[in-house]
């Protein structure tokens, strides 16, 4: 029932080096760049640079500009338009093909103080926050070129953070950040930022880059969706970090991810799983009040929530040490998807948990028919054939070989041992690692884990199920040439109406 997991890392640059962000409500932003001359000649310059294809040609332009704007700079009694027009020329020369972004002084083409280095996009930023403090609704205009700057710089941090690059990734998000942090696509280096923290284990520093991502993705109206997703995550990871600390610390990890769902539900009044987190959350910093009174709502009026609220919400319950509420919430919502094997495999572990062990064999053998090749099934059945064994045996003492209570207890006993070596002794083990719906285009994902001694190759056979469990579309998997001990991932796209639900046939049947 774990959440952990890294957060997906992806972006659109097409976006992010030609999108537009619109314009702010209010005054209009009027930076002029035609006068004093300094600033008109340093602006056309740049312009020539921008149009021109040539990397030795930019750069005699650029040259230009920063030239006649350092020379003139205290003279220049526009400082808005001159403080504009210079963190261009800083941009363009930030993204001169095969430059870099730290030259000398005099390579820039600085009348004043040659010697020396500058870093370009520091001193783009400097020069568009003057411009920000000056006019505050010229902020598109300087997102514009800091975007240019910094979008060459996401793109590089996200390839590397995807080939395991990690300090590369950290390096290159980290410098986006110099001249883009706070705006619009600055969600994308702390994106690259959380993830690596999460990989190592640095879930202070995780945390906090994503809270960073959270409150950035609020800027763009497209991601509402993803924002949610992302807030839901880090919300758990707050939680799950929380379980490691005491006192002050762990009261305000707590009240921190109470306020963030606190924020979603009140932008998204109906986010049943953002409810049921919040419940636990509460719950685990001593207030059972509002799970209490959640939980009793999911149940009594499960029309409001889906199958998948359900279920989160049953989680969140077993979470809380609501055992019976847990199972309650698991019950309803596989009325709704009966054959939806994390809600199927969650329950049987919640009635063992429970000690409801007489209501698990419908429950495993629904789960068995779903997921054959899953040892964790088998371990469950187990489970239950233990405690019967336990019970069989304790009726059975001291009655003759031939009592039906000494019968029992052998062929529970035997059943036992079935499961149990079918567990122990698996040699193949199938997972899934996706299922995601796009209208009536569905996406399974998983791993073939061969446990024996010899290579082997598989066929997957999918039925895709409605809520009534009947069969919608049916597809093959195959997963050739698994070496012994390894695993391979497989993928499979389907089309069809309602499907909520996936089967597969037994590779091994008993």
């Amino acid at each position: 029932m774990s959440h952990a997991r890294n957060f997906a890392i992806g972006a659109v640059f097409a976006v992010l080096l030609t999108g537009t962000a619109a314009a702010q409500a209010g005054a209009k932003c009027e930076i002029d760049e035609s006068k004093p001359r300094p600033v008109k000649d340093a602006a056309n310059a740049i312009v020539k640079a921008e149009l021109i294809g040539k990397p030795e040609d930019k750069v005699k332009n650029l040259q230009s500009a920063v030239k006649t704007l350092s020379q003139n700079w205290d003279k220049i009694d526009n400082p808005v338009g001159r403080s504009f027009v210079y963190g261009k020329a800083m941009v363009n020369f930030a993204i001169v093909p095969n430059g870099t972004e730290v030259i000398s002084r005099q390579t820039a083409g600085f009348a004043t103080s040659p010697e020396g280095q500058i870093d370009l996009l520091a001193a783009a930023d400097t020069a568009f926050d003057a411009v920000e403090a000056a006019m505050p609704q010229c902020k598109d205009e300087t997102e514009a070129y800091r975007r240019r700057a910094a979008a060459p710089l996401l793109d590089k941090a996200v390839n590397a953070y995807n080939a395991r690059s990690l300090d590369s990734a950290v390096m290159l998000a980290e410098r986006s950040l110099v001249v883009y942090d706070n705006y619009r696509y600055s969600h994308i280096a702390y994106n690259v930022l959380g993830n690596v923290k999460q990989t190592n284990n640095d879930m202070p520093g995780a945390i906090d880059a994503f809270r960073k991502m959270v409150v950035l993705m609020t800027q763009d109206t497209s991601q509402v969706n993803e924002r949610k997703t992302v807030t839901m995550s880090l919300v758990q990871m707050m939680a799950s970090h929380a379980e490691t600390l005491e006192g002050a610390e762990k009261t305000a990890m707590l009240n921190n991810a109470a306020s963030l769902l606190e924020a979603t539900l009140k932008e998204f009044p109906s986010e049943a799983r953002a409810e049921a987190e919040l419940a636990r959350i509460k719950m685990m910093a001593g207030d059972s009040t509002l799970a209490n009174a959640l939980f009793a709502r999911m149940a009594a009026d499960p029309e409001k929530y889906t199958f998948s609220d359900l279920f989160e919400g049953g989680v969140a319950a077993f979470r809380s040490g609501k055992k019976t509420e847990a199972i309650k919430l698991f019950d309803v919502g596989l009325t709704k998807n009966p054959y939806y094997r994390d809600g199927l495999f969650n329950l049987a572990t919640i009635l063992d948990q429970a000690q409801e062990h007489d209501r698990m064999p419908p429950v495993l053998t629904t789960l068995q028919t779903v997921d054959p090749e899953n040892p964790e099934v088998y371990q469950l059945w187990a489970l239950y054939y233990r405690k019967r064994a336990e019970q069989a045996r304790d009726a059975a003492k001291g009655k003759p070989q031939t009592a039906p209570e000494v019968k029992t207890f052998q062929m529970v006993n035997d059943s036992l041992l079935k499961y149990f070596n079918r567990y122990n002794e698996a040699t193949v083990r199938v997972s899934f690692t996706l299922f995601a719906h796009d209208g009536t285009k569905h996406t399974l994902g998983g791993m073939v884990e061969n446990k024996g001694k010899e290579s082997k190759s598989y066929t997957l056979k999918f039925d895709f199920l409605n809520e009534k469990g009947e069969t919608v579309i049916s597809k093959e998997a195959a997963v050739e040439g698994v070496e012994a001990g390894r695993s391979k991932s497989f993928r499979l796209e389907v089309e069809g109406p309602g499907v909520i639900a996936f089967k597969y046939a037994p590779l091994n049947p008993m």
